[in-house]
């Protein structure tokens, strides 16, 4: 018994240091995303490249809507399409709702005959920026495939002006706060939050030239290799902990975990005198299962 009480009372001190290491680590995600919209609000301030500016011959920024920075915007399906068993993958924004596009997430596909009587703005082609405006409203994701696929109005389509605007420049500053901002000034209803095409084509974008583009996207994706880094390494820590409690109850239970006192009652005489008390205490008579007989 005071093996099992020294045991318990350890298992509570490491277990509390353990909480404590969840807690931290629990944290890290809530950071790493506040960090990653530190890192694109100074580059769309421009001081992210501040230094690049000093040391290159750069025009002025300006602040354009977005329409002028694509050749259109528009949205997906407005009617359910007719459903075929294979063929084009039809995505809703599961496919999108984790910042990457993922055909294999398409519950439902069109032939290739409707995909073709869509509208050259409705089609997806690489380098399209894809918009979630209904719902989970916000979210941005590069198409970076060449297959076909379409999609539900819950999404827009942004076809980018390649001559103002690098693709990847435009897919950082959607994801970035100012424009979320702007999304939910924009946005109407209540329970579902909609993000109107005109709204989206008005939102307002800092638009540097095309070099410093460059170099911004080039800063942007060096610092968030970094925090990738970071959110990996989290969630390593987060796995070990989860090993660390299993490994640290198996020790405890083999007898490990505290080191043992010769004065301690030995377990085979603390078995002994727990079988005498069972011994001198009197029987219980056991409980009939007989049915009584019918009268």
């Amino acid at each position: 018994l005071n093996e099992q009480r020294r045991i318990v009372a350890k298992l509570d001190r490491l277990f509390a240091r353990s909480r404590c290491a969840r807690e931290e680590l629990g944290r890290v995600s809530g950071l790493v995303q506040r960090y990653k919209q530190a890192v694109l609000a100074a580059a769309f301030h421009g001081d992210l490249t501040a230094d690049w500016r000093a040391e290159n011959i750069a025009s002025t920024w300006a602040t354009i809507p977005l329409s002028e920075a694509c050749l259109s915007i528009t949205d997906g399906d407005h009617q359910a399409p007719p459903k075929v068993e294979k063929g084009i993958p039809f995505i809703t924004i599961s496919a999108i709702n984790d910042g990457k596009l993922n055909l294999s997430k398409a519950t439902r596909f069109v032939s290739k005959s409707y995909f073709e009587s869509r509208s050259p703005q409705r089609k997806p082609a690489k380098g399209d920026i894809l918009f979630s405006v209904t719902g989970s409203i916000g979210i941005p994701v590069l198409v970076d495939t060449c297959e076909l696929f379409t999609f539900q109005r819950h999404i827009g389509i942004l076809k980018v002006n390649k001559n103002l605007t690098l693709e990847k420049y435009l897919l950082y500053i959607l994801g970035s706060e100012q424009i979320k901002r702007q999304g939910l000034d924009v946005a109407t209803g209540t329970a579902q939050l909609t993000i109107p095409l005109g709204g989206l084509r008005n939102f307002q974008i800092p638009l540097p030239t095309l070099e410093e583009q460059k170099e911004i996207v080039k800063r942007v994706e060096k610092l968030f290799k970094v925090i990738d880094i970071i959110e990996q390494e989290h969630q390593k820590a987060s796995k070990l902990l989860d090993r660390l409690e299993k490994a640290t109850l198996s020790k405890a239970f083999r007898g490990e975990l505290v080191p043992q006192d010769p004065n301690d009652e030995p377990a085979a005489v603390l078995l002994e005198r727990i079988q005498a008390e069972r011994q001198t205490q009197p029987k219980r008579k056991a409980k009939s299962t007989r049915k009584p007989k019918a009268n």
